[in-house]
């Protein structure tokens, strides 16, 4: 009635469990190494000033990020994390007020 899957031999079974042996080592070494999960090194916060309307100001929240290299980024619309590049001003400046 219900019938059972049998392996064609016992090198495709030895071939399967290595595939999966191999694809678990590669994600805990992916992992392990911070490829996967950027790490906050540092956080800050920037204002800025509008050029074309010194009435307008903004301030966000920044953060250095390590991910095999790091690098600055701004948060502007809440939760949205851009680089920014050369200057998290310019960045937020460019974000906000679009200038």
């Amino acid at each position: 009635m219900f019938r059972m899957w049998q392996p064609k031999s016992a090198a495709n079974v030895l071939l399967g469990a290595v595939v999966v042996l191999a694809i678990g080592a590669g994600a805990v070494l992916y992992y392990d190494l911070g490829f996967y999960t950027p790490s906050v090194v540092q956080r800050g916060q920037v204002s800025v000033t509008s050029r074309s309307d010194p009435t307008k100001r903004m301030t966000a929240a920044t953060r250095l990020i390590a991910v095999r290299r790091q690098f600055w980024q701004v948060e502007y619309p809440p939760g949205v994390w851009s680089d920014c590049h050369q200057s998290c001003a310019d960045a937020l400046r460019k974000a906000a007020f679009n200038e």
